[in-house]
């Protein structure tokens, strides 16, 4: 896997839970997400980065470890203003009760392979 020329190697590879968040993202309103490290990876390199999914811990506690924390207070594909999570993705591995003691149960939950995608119907505060 690499570069090869000036095209990425995981070109025309999708996972399968990319691939059920990109056919629903316009659909359901989803903007920008949070989930754990290895699932927000997996997500935005198979997006080839057009999906903004940022590290988090418990929820919404922000996690750094090898990603741009100024990628928290400024969107990905618009830098100049902030993103607005609105969905976590839930592949069971995390705790969430926090996060829903703060903002509420989700308003709505997307069953894709591998995780849940839990939609809120407000902006989650990422601390």
């Amino acid at each position: 896997m690499g570069w090869k020329g000036d095209r990425n190697a995981l070109d025309g590879w999708h996972a399968p839970l990319e691939t059920c968040i990109s056919r629903n993202h316009d659909g359901l309103g989803l903007r920008d997400g949070l989930a754990g490290y290895w699932v927000s990876r997996k997500i935005e390199a198979s997006s080839d980065w057009k999906l903004q999914v940022e590290q988090v811990t418990g929820g919404n506690h922000m996690f750094i470890w090898g990603n741009n924390p100024d990628l928290y207070t400024h969107g990905l594909h618009r830098f100049d203003k902030p993103p607005y999570f609105n969905y976590v993705i839930d592949d069971g591995k995390d705790e969430m009760q926090g996060l829903y003691r703060e903002i509420g149960p989700p308003s709505h939950i997307l069953h894709c392979p591998e995780a849940d995608v839990l939609m809120f119907s407000r902006q989650i505060r990422v601390e």
